[in-house]
């Protein structure tokens, strides 16, 4: 097994190259960044190679999270720092990659400010 966790899609071909024949590559990357990964399917049929993903949590671990957020045992407020309409995600992505952001939330079909805009004040 190889587990491949450093997010960077020049990384994977290495990864599937390192595992042996039958074996397991997982990609435990955070988003790649939004770079295409290029795999040689052949190389991956041939030797019988298999490629997983994993977010590191389960279904059970997201329900008893909102379990938790519902009852008030936690806070998310100091670290949502953006409420933003998904019309703007672009912007959200723009703001997370000069890292003026913490979280940011993105909703459906409402229309919401940054929280330290003029218009959110």
């Amino acid at each position: 097994m190889v587990i491949e966790a450093t997010a960077d899609s020049d990384v994977v071909p290495q990864a599937l190259h390192m595992v042996r024949q039958g074996g397991t590559v997982i990609m435990a990357g955070s988003g790649y960044k939004g770079k295409p990964v290029t795999v040689e399917p052949w190389n991956v049929v041939r030797d019988e190679i298999t490629i997983r993903g994993t977010e590191g949590f389960t279904r059970n671990d997201y329900l008893n999270a909102l379990g938790l957020l519902s009852v008030g045992k936690f806070r998310v407020d100091p670290i949502v720092t953006h409420e933003m309409p998904l019309t703007q995600i672009n912007e959200a992505c723009e703001i997370v990659e000069r890292k003026q952001a913490i979280k940011i939330v993105l909703r459906l079909g409402e229309r919401h400010v940054l929280k330290d805009s003029p218009a959110s004040q």
